[in-house]
């Protein structure tokens, strides 16, 4: 069963949010090795028979400190490659949300 959330959150929620954010340990929702989770991903939604073979898959860790995003070395097929010089070419525009 799905349940809708409404879009509004009330501004007491979210300082509530990011006082509990403050205290959570850097990476303490993602235990262990966050690519070798990323790949894991990947190859989940890639053997997949929801997911149609033809659309290409990546994988990227973003780092909250800085806002950069890191590509996750995956074995790739030549779309997924076209999908990395594209995502890549774009990164030059892309920048933290928050500065």
């Amino acid at each position: 069963m799905f349940v809708s959330v409404g879009a509004e959150v009330s501004a007491e929620a979210m300082v509530h949010v990011d006082d509990e954010a403050d205290r959570t340990p850097d990476c303490a929702w993602a235990p262990g090795d966050v690519e070798a989770n990323i790949r894991s991903d990947v190859a989940a939604l890639k053997a997949s028979p929801y997911v149609r073979n033809d659309i290409s898959i990546i994988g990227y860790v973003l780092d909250p400190a800085t806002g950069q995003l890191r590509e996750v070395n995956i074995p790739q097929n030549g779309q997924d490659e076209e999908a990395r010089r594209r995502v890549l070419g774009e990164m030059n525009d892309f920048g933290p949300f928050w500065s």
